[in-house]
């Protein structure tokens, strides 16, 4: 997922996730799990006898049973767990711990002491809309594939964009059979929203990631289909020349892979030779959804 698992080996790899995990964290965010440590020790010395076993005693067991070296390589290794290993770390209920200490404080303290709490954590509430609601330095919150201008209200029911519900009924209405998985080439954006839209539509690549950095010149030379692909697919231009791209190359590409459908951005630097490749079954807002077989 986020690095090659084979050039970390034995305990070596949990200790490369931590260090992802950690380098991808904010400053914020990097206080605020160090200062769920304190929260732990508050819940230790003051919580109740359930909140010391919800909170404390799970932690423990985490610790044990997912959160360790062995138990990491063993997962990654046996169960096939490497992509969905960091989503243990997910696990950990930091807001709730937050929230368990902030009614704790809340009752025990009168009058003034609980105004300079709600005034606190009205800062903090405010704050947290900031970052997520408002366009502010966190690039990392998703809002789509437009420019990070905030979170924006979805028409649909469904709460995914609405060009990729339209891209996905003009793939639907195609197959005439929803239940049936179709191969779908995509970029990270759609996927995310794909995801948890319309499972039968499986990404060629996983994730989305199409590559951009492959050469055009070298791939041809070695009939490097999926490199070409990744060519057109994200508009690289290294090693193309008028010679070497055309829509008979490309149909020839995606005719060696198992690829039945493509959502194609509007801005692609080589749509001419998509659609001269393959039948175009419409416009989906900002995505252009073609057949390949």
């Amino acid at each position: 997922m986020h690095f090659d698992p084979n050039q970390f080996p034995g305990n070596s790899i949990f200790w490369q996730m931590l260090y992802v995990y950690w380098m991808s964290f904010t400053i914020e965010t990097r206080l605020m799990l160090g200062g769920y440590i304190f929260v732990l020790l508050y819940i230790a010395a003051r919580g109740s006898k359930k909140a010391k076993l919800f909170f404390v005693a799970s932690f423990i067991i985490m610790l044990l049973i997912c959160l360790n070296p062995w138990m990491c390589r063993y997962l990654v290794d046996k169960w096939g767990f490497f992509t969905r290993y960091f989503r243990f770390f997910w696990l950990i209920p930091v807001s709730m711990g937050y929230t368990y200490v902030a009614v704790k404080l809340y009752d025990k303290y009168k009058s003034k002491s609980r105004v300079i709490l709600c005034v606190v954590h009205a800062v903090l509430f405010v704050w947290s809309c900031v970052c997520v609601v408002k366009q502010t330095g966190f690039p990392d919150v998703y809002t789509g594939s437009i420019p990070n201008t905030g979170m924006i209200p979805v028409s649909n029911i469904y709460k995914v964009e609405d060009e990729v519900v339209e891209a996905t009924a003009l793939i639907e209405a195609d197959s005439g059979n929803p239940y049936v998985d179709k191969k779908t080439l995509y970029n990270r954006d759609v996927f995310i929203e794909m995801r948890t839209y319309d499972a039968s539509l499986i990404p060629m690549f996983n994730y989305g990631m199409v590559s951009s950095d492959r050469n055009m010149e070298t791939a041809i030379a070695e009939s490097d289909y999926i490199s070409m692909i990744c060519i057109y697919f994200s508009g690289n231009t290294d090693g193309v020349t008028d010679s070497n791209v055309s829509s008979e190359l490309l149909k020839t590409a995606m005719d060696n892979t198992d690829c039945q459908y493509v959502i194609l951005p509007n801005d692609n630097y080589y749509m001419e030779y998509w659609k001269g490749a393959f039948t175009e079954l419409g416009v989906a807002g900002r995505y252009t959804v073609f057949k390949v077989k």
